[in-house]
């Protein structure tokens, strides 16, 4: 995710490139200790036992572990909360109300439940159908991506873009003026879409367990803090539904933070500097009360915010079961659930073992495993595409049956031959979804979003028309929810 960092520092006037995350994109994975107790919330299906461990689970779809690659993080003592005149709060934090959300249901005057999918559509006022979204981002604030979805007369539901860094930092918010003028923007766009506007908040930006030490810093803390206030303000002045998908990657460091010495597995001891907004006055600076922060906050600013909080799948184990309920623990469990599909063509990983001399650097060092393989769209051998959704349907069992979205799809083509080229790597997310979105819809998914982690990956304008062709013959005959 180097290059996005760069991009949003320097503003490079680049060429489309497309992006929809940095989730999964690490190949940084520390094997993990037994956690202590969850917290289950109103939520959660699941029951903790004393040890630590998920009592009577469904069997867990086991993905293959991956391999070690990072050094530890040690960061200090979390903090005690000063007083405030509020009890501090050390345990699981009330569950804020559900935002309202506008627009009508169309399925008023029914009295047959709809699904948790179908009911957050209704809050959008969107359609009862599984949304297509995009994150085509162009290293630059030109608009070129809007330029290529005209182009192609592409129709998306979600137009998504990545708010990456802090003010202090050129981050996001200093993009255009005044600070925070480039969230209106992405907005208004979305807005001439007939798009809901979603945004990648990726202000942690070491990528890495680095993350940690800057949720510990009170500098770097205020600033982003700060930021995403003025996120949640503008997004109140818009007056309509927006999506922020929080932080890829950052809830799969903190897993193995705390999983290391002098946390052992409890993170209630890894420090965290949160909002000194009265909203979160109360809670006790640790890392169990940093997604509460951030979801009171929106309840408080943005009644039209939806958060999803991003599992990192990738981490070791990778167990959905125990994913989930890391995520419980530590209160990571928002209005949807944003699931990783992977942040590079397939292909890319293939070439990269089949000619390292020559491989993109973003595609070196992951390990062979299920993420960088090329799934059986047969689904006749492992790993293929219902093992994954086994394991997402798991996930979100453990989180509550939120509504899905699946998120950073890349849009690679099929093909038989590994590997590829810059812009024409291999892959078949993008054909599968389509061909199958009652499969998406049948694990929960209220929306899929399509796009890449890296400038050298396949991208609508590289595609040879597959993403177009595609979405376009989905809306003709879309995947209804239930």
């Amino acid at each position: 995710m180097q290059w996005i960092r760069q991009a949003a520092v320097v503003l490079l006037a680049v060429s489309v490139l497309t992006l929809a995350g940095c989730g999964g994109g690490s190949n940084q994975t520390n094997s993990t200790t037994a956690l202590p107790p969850a917290q289950p919330s109103a939520h959660s299906p699941l029951t903790i036992t004393p040890s630590g461990q998920v009592q009577n689970p469904p069997t867990p779809i086991l993905l293959p572990p991956q391999q070690t690659t990072s050094a530890p993080v040690v960061l200090p003592p979390a903090p005690q909360p000063q007083s405030s005149g509020a009890s501090p709060q050390t345990s699981a934090p009330t569950t804020p109300s559900t935002p309202t959300g506008s627009g009508a249901s169309t399925n008023q005057g029914s009295s047959t439940p709809v699904s948790a999918a179908a009911r957050l559509n209704q809050r959008f006022g969107a359609p009862d159908r599984l949304l297509i979204g995009v994150d085509i981002e162009d290293g630059s604030q030109t608009g070129s991506a809007m330029k290529l979805i005209a182009a192609q007369s592409l129709k998306p539901d979600i137009f998504n873009r990545y708010l990456v860094g802090v003010s202090t930092q050129g981050g996001w918010a200093t993009y255009e003026s005044p600070a925070g003028q480039y969230a209106t923007q992405v907005m208004q766009w979305a807005d001439q879409l007939g798009a809901i506007p979603a945004f990648t908040l990726f202000q942690f930006n070491e990528d890495s367990q680095a993350d940690l030490q800057q949720l510990a810093d009170p500098s770097f803390m205020a600033a982003y803090w700060a930021d995403y206030i003025n996120l949640l303000q503008r997004i109140a002045q818009y007056g309509k539904p927006a999506l922020i998908i929080v932080e890829p990657d950052f809830f799969g460091f903190a897993r193995q933070v705390t999983a290391q010495a002098p946390y052992n597995g409890d993170p209630t001891k890894v420090p965290a500097v949160l909002s000194t907004d009265p909203v979160c006055a109360a809670m006790a600076a640790n890392l169990t009360n940093y997604a509460p922060c951030v979801l009171q906050l929106a309840r408080h600013y943005a009644s039209q915010a939806f958060v999803g909080f991003v599992p990192s799948l990738w981490n070791a184990p990778p167990d959905p079961v125990q994913t989930a309920a890391w995520m419980q623990q530590i209160h990571a469990v928002g209005d949807f659930v944003p699931v990783e599909t992977l942040d590079r063509d397939v292909g890319c990983f293939e070439q990269a073992r089949l000619d390292p001399q020559n491989a993109p650097a973003d595609c070196t060092g992951r390990a062979v495993d299920w993420r960088t393989t090329y799934w059986d769209e047969s689904n006749q051998t492992s790993p293929d595409f219902n093992d994954y959704f086994a394991a997402i349907a798991q996930l979100d069992q453990g989180l509550g049956n939120l509504p899905v979205m699946f998120w950073q799809t890349p849009f690679g083509v099929p093909s038989t031959t590994p590997g590829g080229s810059p812009g024409h790597y291999r892959d078949n997310r993008v054909d599968y979804f389509f061909k199958h979105p009652q499969q998406l819809v049948s694990v929960g998914a209220f929306a899929a979003v399509f796009g890449a982690g890296d400038p050298d990956q396949t991208t609508p304008a590289t595609d040879g028309g597959q993403f177009q062709r595609l979405s376009l013959q989905y809306l003709s005959n879309p995947a209804m929810l239930p």
